[in-house]
């Protein structure tokens, strides 16, 4: 339950504001061929300032743990959270979360796509993107920016 509530705080606060869907981009596709309505844009400039604010200097992969703190839960379920990283060719660092086999009726993964820019002595994060795959029956089973029901 506690869980549940995470998630689904999580996702209000990121939302709010924020669109599914961008009209200059609506025919782009990002590095992993995802449309944009698979994805939803997060304002990354609250974090931006928690970045700004670090005084040791973290590797990409420590700011997305930073920006998504949880672990996954022992004892119950598969749950397993996995972060990859990826350096563009622009020198901007691409990390990706996946938190797979969420303890949630609806929701079974959530996916954080932050692309990085390391300036001297911090990150900036200069994009935010989140997205689900909702448990068989609950929406969705592939990626996308839908809120499982």
């Amino acid at each position: 339950m506690k869980t549940v509530i995470s998630i689904a705080f999580s996702i209000l606060l990121f939302s709010c504001g924020s669109s599914t869907k961008n009209p200059q981009n609506d025919n782009s596709r990002d590095e992993e061929t995802h449309t944009s309505q698979e994805f939803i844009d997060m304002d990354s400039s609250e974090f931006n300032k928690k970045l700004a604010q670090q005084n040791e200097k973290l590797t990409a992969m420590e700011v997305m743990q930073l920006f998504y703190p949880r672990e996954a839960s022992t004892g119950e379920g598969n749950e397993k959270i996995t972060i990859s990283e990826q350096t563009l060719d622009s020198g901007i660092v691409k990390v990706t979360l996946i938190h797979a086999n969420l303890l949630d009726d609806s929701v079974r993964d959530i996916k954080y796509v932050m692309e990085l820019q390391e300036n001297k002595t911090t990150w900036t994060v200069r994009s935010l993107k989140q997205s689900f795959r909702c448990w068989e029956g609950r929406g969705h089973t592939d990626w996308g920016a839908d809120l499982c029901r």
